[in-house]
């Protein structure tokens, strides 16, 4: 018997009930909002069904344990998040956490059980879309986030919820006045100490498996970034776009864009050097403009990317000082404050022991693999920054690769079933079943279980 078939019927089953929040043509489901929730008690239903414990932290990230062979052992975790930005895609974080219960689904059915426990995770609030907090949930884990962060108003509404992380934490039913003591002290809300490994499956999000022609990527690392969460400002004068001379203009989009190909060029320079590099300026607004005036304000968010921190931290100065030098050659000036306040996320590196596992698995059943970084942020470079062994196993898509849109897809074509037993979905499934076989090694540290300190899941 093929149990892939069993698997892969689950699989469809869980997508299926996700669909609930596909709205005017995209998926809506906020972080820390009750579609989140919705999205979770479905995992939960299918987790249980197959006798699996669930708990919670104190960030309502979820925790579903299928018990191994010796549970005093470090664990294997495995998941995604199922957040998704406005109007996203169906597989976005959602097929990591799928393939993550598919996979034990696949062992069950095979009547194997793995050396250690294995702890399906679903993890909060991973888009910075609606927070303006990248990866909110891991990090919360991981003890990485300042409690200020609490009072972030949330992007983007379909009934006026304006409110702040505080406010709707509280509204599904979570304690953030727990959780900020937390916060507080910088712990971490599970033992990282126990996790043996975390194996995340995603989406490649990109076009580069496609285009290669490779049925599975191997992430070695994911790309850190530098960017401006205020914007670059400049300011100028306003005055009427009609009536002032040209050689009297003070126009800050000028600047704008001025700064813009500079800094383009730069990267540009970089990039044919060598090193590895990625950049983009995916916002630029004048606030209070209009039709009829040369704008007295004009903001523009440049980004950078890359696996090697120095790049990050040269990029950073490029921005300040590039930002400088246009102003002084155009007679504007420029917010000290926003230009100051440019962050540096680093790269993480995937473990390289889990990097040449993943392959050789793949290898064993002739799917064809390849290593590859990932230019967008997971929750497995959290956990790998805290010292957590990871690794990423991307799944390829057609409609060239596109994410973050409602057009994504995880076959090669929109006709192709995302769930057939040939697709990239079930090889990765395939993959990440063997890996939860492998023996982890024993890590110095408590005897405690992993469980210990969590809450039993309960979800408004």
């Amino acid at each position: 018997m093929n149990t892939l078939v069993g698997t892969m019927d689950l699989s469809r089953a869980v997508f299926e009930g996700f669909e609930s929040h596909w709205k005017s043509g995209g998926i809506w489901r906020p972080s820390y909002s009750p579609e989140e929730n919705e999205a979770i008690k479905i995992i939960a239903n299918h987790a249980a069904a197959m006798g699996m414990t669930a708990y919670q932290d104190l960030a309502g990230n979820a925790y579903f344990v299928f018990k191994g062979e010796d549970s005093s052992l470090p664990i294997f975790m495995t998941g995604s998040h199922v957040d998704a930005v406005p109007q996203g895609g169906r597989y976005d974080g959602t097929a990591g956490v799928v393939a993550g219960l598919a996979a034990l689904k696949k062992l069950q059915d095979d009547g194997r059980f793995p050396p250690q426990d294995t702890v399906l995770t679903v993890i909060r609030s991973e888009e910075s879309a609606w927070f303006n907090s990248a990866l909110l949930g891991s990090r919360l884990a991981c003890g990485d986030v300042d409690p200020k962060v609490l009072l972030n108003v949330r992007n983007h509404s379909d009934e006026n919820l304006y409110e702040n992380l505080y406010t709707h934490m509280t509204r599904i039913g979570l304690s953030p006045a727990e959780l900020t003591i937390e916060m507080q002290g910088k712990h971490a809300l599970i033992p990282l100490e126990k996790i043996g490994a975390f194996i995340e499956v995603h989406i490649e999000q990109g076009p580069s498996l496609l285009s290669s022609g490779h049925d599975l990527g191997i992430v070695t690392g994911i790309r850190g970034n530098a960017r401006c969460p205020e914007m670059i400002e400049f300011y100028g004068e306003a005055a009427h776009s009609g009536a002032t001379p040209q050689y009297m203009r003070r126009d800050t989009v000028i600047g704008a864009a001025e700064y813009i190909s500079r800094l383009n060029k730069i990267f540009n320079e970089k990039a044919a050097d060598g090193f590895d590099i990625v950049w983009a300026f995916p916002q630029i607004e004048t606030p209070s403009g209009s039709p009829t005036t040369i704008p007295q304000f004009c903001k523009v968010q440049p980004e950078v990317r890359s696996l090697d921190l120095e790049v990050l931290k040269w990029a950073k100065e490029k921005f300040q000082t590039t930002a400088i030098s246009v102003c002084g050659d155009l007679g504007l000036g420029w917010s000290d404050k926003n230009l100051s306040n440019i962050l540096i996320s680093p790269p993480s590196q995937m473990n390289p022991d889990f990097i040449n596992q993943l392959e050789v698995i793949s290898g064993m059943f002739n799917f064809r693999s390849t290593r590859l970084p990932s230019g967008a942020g997971h929750d497995a470079g959290t956990f790998a920054r805290f010292g957590v062994p990871s690794g990423m196993i991307f799944i390829p898509h057609g409609n060239r690769g596109i994410s973050h849109n409602p057009a994504e897809i995880m076959g090669m074509t929109p006709e192709e079933d995302p769930f057939s037993l040939t697709g990239g979905f079930a090889k990765a499934v395939t993959v990440l079943a063997e890996a939860m076989m492998k023996p982890l090694a024993n890590k110095q540290g408590s005897n405690s279980r992993f469980t210990d300190g969590l809450q039993p899941l309960a979800l408004a």
